[in-house]
């Protein structure tokens, strides 16, 4: 919620430089990595735990990109009078589903601290495949984001933006 927060507060600084949904993502992942950096430092543990923390680093910057996304698509839809709350519901719920299971995971894992060894095995096995799952959703969320990045730019949020595509190139020059 307080990424969200964060986000909603940079869109409202940079709303009239904002030109497209695009820019809406990157606005999300600097947020996103603004979080990772407290976080990473605040939960300061042994080597071994921190090398895993190494793999889900970008892991903020993702799910700042997943608000980011949702928002921008919503303001889009907004000013070409489409349906939006989705959108809106969509940023904050995709975000704190996936920290939230990682979390149950790893963190919040209680097996990991039972007094049966078998249980606290089948507990970090628990945490390691999470910690797994993590890191290649990562990559693929980027790799999506990658993808779609000429569609992202294509939403244009401002009118001005939206003049200089439709212009032909030469007067754009």
């Amino acid at each position: 919620i307080t990424k969200f927060a964060f986000i909603l507060i940079m869109v409202f600084l940079f709303r009239k430089k904002i030109r497209n949904v695009y820019e809406y993502i990157l606005i999300g992942a600097a947020v996103g990595i603004g979080f990772t950096l407290p976080e990473e430092f605040g939960y300061g543990e042994e080597t071994q735990a921190s090398l895993f923390r190494l793999m889900t680093l970008a892991g903020h910057m993702v799910y700042g990109i997943i608000m980011g996304k949702h928002l921008g698509i919503a303001r889009y839809n907004k000013l070409n009078e489409k349906p939006r709350f989705l959108q809106y519901v969509l940023s904050l719920l995709i975000p704190i589903l996936l920290h939230s299971l990682y979390d149950a995971c790893t963190s919040g894992n209680l097996m990991i601290l039972s007094e049966d060894s078998a249980l606290q095995d089948q507990g970090i096995n628990f945490g390691l495949i999470a910690v797994g799952v993590h890191f290649i959703a990562q990559f693929i969320i980027l790799y999506l984001v990658k993808k779609n990045t000429q569609k992202y730019c294509d939403m244009v949020l401002l009118q001005e933006a939206a003049e200089n595509k439709a212009a032909p190139e030469s007067e754009q020059n």
